[in-house]
């Protein structure tokens, strides 16, 4: 890290050209040696930009000498961000926010914009914290150069990355800077949060050997740790792996052990255990058993405001489409509609009524939606979804005699197979 990073920020952020910055202060060229970490101007010059930028000359002066009040204050706000409680953390962050916007150390710096990125990826505001890791952690840091960081900021980041990575989807680039993290920490929590989110990126990966040794590990983490809702959420991630391979015995003993270690069923984890055991009955075709835990699963949901009540909807969907009970169906149709939260939601939704459509001899309606929604999944790579709606569309074209669509939608199918299957 250099001044020239900060530097070319603060130009961005007023929206100026490197020749007006520097104009009557350094010529152009020289502007962009400094930007570029070429040449470290004098501290005159620096005056000079920062009262032309209008920040503190502080924030160009000391970059490399931490202030050790703000050291004890980021530690608390470490410790509150740990805590989990966001409203004390909003509290403390809006308390504290002067004391924030201009740190002269780049450590400093570096450091807060970790633990800000935190605490707004707790919050749930994903652009923001996406945003700022482009402007203050990505244009700061050279990867290769982060082994110049000390070991707590380099923790920090590798995990920070690693999160934003797994957001955006990238899972062998966040399960990379997840290992990492291992590595640097010596926090048993997060080393036990690491492991599970390791664990659900192999899920997302389709690499349901080598998730399941490290969802075990991480259940382990929490039972050492005593910590009883997490144990039960790696419970459920082992039941869901068992369940992907078919091995519905071990998935099925895994939910119940969940069941036993919480206890409660006002614990939100509860309902997402009941709408798991739901999903293995159904492929054990046990329908009746699972409509009945998905009706459960559902009131528990609204009772604890759950932003996926969609995907109980769809799995009764699906039991009603295998009763043939439409009219049910389209009694639920409605209310799936109301629960939709995603363009992927709204796509699983078009399929069901792609079937409607089937149903209700609407073909072209049918091959309309069925065809957008493919691809809509396709485009997003979820494989699972390309390939069983994918079967299911190939059969219809197979049976009305269009063999070419058929072969079509059987490539989909085929490249849905292999990525899922790391074929590719």
């Amino acid at each position: 890290m250099h001044i020239g990073k900060r530097l070319k920020e603060m130009r961005k952020r007023s929206e100026k050209s490197q020749d007006q910055v520097g104009h009557g202060i350094i010529s152009t060229s020289h502007f962009s040696n400094i930007e570029g970490g070429r040449f470290v101007p004098s501290q005159d010059i620096l005056y000079l930009l920062a009262d032309r930028l209008a920040v503190p000359y502080t924030y160009f002066e000391d970059i490399h000498i931490d202030d050790p009040d703000l050291a004890v204050l980021l530690k608390e706000y470490q410790r509150i961000i740990e805590g989990g409680e966001l409203a004390q953390i909003e509290s403390f962050y809006h308390e504290n926010e002067s004391k924030f916007e201009f740190i002269p150390s780049l450590n400093q710096e570096l450091y807060f914009s970790l633990l800000r990125i935190l605490d707004l990826i707790n919050a749930n505001r994903i652009e923001d914290a996406d945003q700022l890791y482009n402007n203050k952690v990505v244009n700061y840091v050279d990867p290769s150069q982060v082994y110049m960081l000390s070991a707590e900021i380099r923790e920090k980041y590798f995990y920070v990355t690693g999160l934003i990575h797994y957001i955006k989807k990238n899972y062998e680039e966040s399960i990379h800077n997840f290992r990492k993290t291992i590595t640097l920490t010596n926090d048993s929590m997060l080393k036990a949060r690491l492991t599970f989110n390791i664990a659900l990126s192999l899920y997302y990966l389709y690499e349901y050997t080598e998730a399941l040794e490290y969802s075990v590990k991480a259940k382990d983490l929490y039972l050492n740790l005593h910590d009883w809702g997490k144990t039960a959420e790696s419970y459920n991630l082992i039941a869901l792996l068992y369940k992907e391979i078919n091995d519905y015995k071990n998935a099925e003993s895994y939910i119940m052990k969940g069941f036993d270690i919480l206890n409660d069923k006002s614990k939100k984890t509860y309902a997402v255990l009941l709408h798991n055991l739901a999903l293995i009955k159904m492929n054990e075709n046990s329908n009746d058993e699972a409509f009945n835990m998905l009706n459960e699963c559902i009131e528990l949901k609204k009772q604890h405001n759950f932003n996926n009540l969609f995907i109980s909807y769809r799995s009764q969907l699906k039991i009603y489409l295998d009763r043939k009970d439409y009219e049910s169906f389209i009694e639920t149709m409605e209310l799936a509609t109301l629960t939709c939260r995603s363009d992927s939601d709204v796509a699983h939704l078009n399929v069901f009524q792609a079937q409607l459509n089937k149903y209700q001899k609407n073909y072209a309606e049918y091959e309309q939606l069925m065809d957008s929604s493919i691809n809509f999944f396709f485009d997003i790579e979820d494989w699972k979804s390309v390939k069983s709606i994918s079967e299911e569309f190939a059969d219809y074209f197979v049976e009305r005699k269009q063999y070419k669509k058929a072969y079509q939608i059987q490539k989909m199918e085929l490249h849905a197979t292999k990525k899922i299957y790391r074929e590719l």
